[in-house]
């Protein structure tokens, strides 16, 4: 670690030695998921951050996590919440993305099957929370597709939460009466380049969850 804090003070030149250094680090048998977060930091947060290697260490993380006989949940769903932050950072399309989108199936994968209790509680909150306002965020900029996919991603994981299922109904009526109010109007990124972009019919104003 030391050792790669020392090609963190150098340049952009030395990213590509950066992610062999941590590539090489875990292979070996003295990593641990925890280490693998803790580089990411140092990637992330440098002088000269290289978000190719911090990407590479927290999938990195949650795979080595997973693979252990008892994997550790709280590690697990820190760094996919990392990688969201990370995926929204690299890409500027926002709710667009489908590198964070990519993230939340794999958090979907993870928690589908898990016991109650097993996947943190506010961090399960916050994967929902975080679906399902990024589906807000969609509608009002007029892609409804977008929206959808977001809205069945929030719900999908809230039924899997025990302490998210309370939400679970409001939520599916909410996106029937989305589905209902916007039909099957073409959204703003259907459209071809200069035709105007087509609102939504009616009026629908989406409950957000904290």
């Amino acid at each position: 670690m030391n050792f790669y804090r020392l090609l963190n003070r150098m340049d952009t030149s030395a990213h590509p030695q950066q992610l062999q250094l941590v590539k090489n680090f875990a292979a070996s048998k003295a990593c641990t998921p925890c280490h693998l977060l803790i580089l990411e930091q140092i990637a992330s947060q440098g002088t000269q951050p290289n978000l190719l290697v911090a990407e590479f260490l927290l999938k990195a993380s949650i795979t080595t996590a997973l693979a252990s006989h008892s994997p550790n949940y709280g590690i697990i769903s820190a760094a996919i919440r990392r990688l969201v932050r990370l995926a929204g950072l690299q890409d500027s399309s926002g709710s667009m993305s489908d590198a964070v989108y990519d993230v939340f199936q794999q958090a979907y994968q993870i928690v589908v099957g898990l016991r109650d209790g097993e996947y943190p509680f506010e961090e399960g909150k916050w994967l929902t929370a975080t679906a399902w306002n990024k589906s807000g965020l969609a509608s009002r900029l007029g892609q409804r597709s977008i929206a959808i996919k977001w809205m069945k991603m929030g719900i999908d994981l809230a039924r899997h939460f025990e302490s998210m299922k309370q939400y679970v109904s409001g939520m599916e009526e909410y996106f029937e009466h989305f589905q209902k109010v916007t039909g099957k109007e073409p959204d703003e990124c259907s459209q071809k380049d200069g035709a105007p972009s087509t609102s939504f019919s009616g009026s629908v104003s989406q409950p957000g969850l904290a």
